[in-house]
């Protein structure tokens, strides 16, 4: 029912609504009606991408900047993608210079960088995109998104040389810097519990596991403090959960086993 355009219209609808999956599904209708529409190809593409199917959106994306240079968004999102299919930084990053030089004034170019150089680590690059992205007029609400992911980076080395406070700090820094992320509250919780912290750790995983509940180091890491405190069922769920959404996860099926044991 509905022609590719209606679609395309009622998949950004149920975006706006929260309904990824219905928008993923009328992206879909949408890209079957009208495979060589690039703004077609770039929503379908960005469905793809939520669901982390990254070889699946890695030519829509591609195919949507080809027909259409001036979308950005797609040149961009292009770019990340191929950045976490394994493509070579520099030349990811060359290829972001040439999309900059034809619009110099496009914020979510640094912002594509940032997330480049989160990928190799590079803390000083990330702030300095950022502050470009910053310069070039982006929301407050991307900033602080970016922002967020820079601190839980900087956090994560500190945490690498044993500096458990100040990873602590940059830790919850990222969390109320982006509010709906989980990933800064089970890392939280991975500190806390290295410092002896357990009931504080155990709170912090939950924060965090209820914003995002497959976090597999969120879900091990519970599992494990459960255990070890003799809360058989409750580490018993947590590991059940784990397997179900990251059956291969180190050291996984080991912890189940002896979980199971004392059941």
């Amino acid at each position: 029912m509905g022609d590719w355009l209606w679609h395309l219209e009622k998949g950004q609808e149920a975006l706006k609504e929260g309904e990824a999956r219905v928008a993923e599904t009328h992206f879909m209708a949408a890209h079957e009606k009208n495979p060589e529409d690039p703004v077609v190809l770039y929503a379908y593409a960005r469905a793809l991408v939520r669901r982390e199917k990254w070889g699946d959106a890695e030519p829509l994306l591609r195919q949507a900047y080809t027909q259409d240079p001036t979308l950005v968004d797609a040149a961009c999102e292009w770019t990340r993608v191929r950045a976490i299919l394994g493509a070579d930084l520099e030349q990811c990053l060359d290829q972001l210079e040439v999309l900059e030089r034809a619009s110099p004034q496009e914020y979510l170019i640094p912002l594509t960088k940032m997330e480049l150089y989160l990928r190799s680590g590079d803390e000083l690059q990330c702030r300095s995109a950022l502050e470009s992205a910053r310069n070039r007029g982006a929301g407050e609400a991307f900033l602080q998104s970016a922002q967020a992911k820079i601190e839980q980076l900087a956090g994560l080395k500190f945490a690498q040389k044993g500096e458990l406070q100040q990873a602590l700090e940059r830790f919850r820094l990222a969390a109320r810097l982006d509010p709906t992320w989980g990933a800064p509250l089970v890392n939280q919780g991975t500190a806390l519990l290295r410092m002896g912290e357990k009931k504080c750790a155990e709170e912090a995983f939950l924060a965090g596991l209820k914003l995002d509940p497959h976090n597999p180091v969120g879900l091990y890491n519970l599992a494990t403090l459960l255990f070890d405190q003799g809360e058989v069922g409750q580490a018993a769920h947590a590991v059940k959960q784990l397997l179900l959404s990251h059956p291969d996860y180190p050291g996984a099926r080991e912890l189940a086993e002896a979980i199971l044991k004392t059941v």
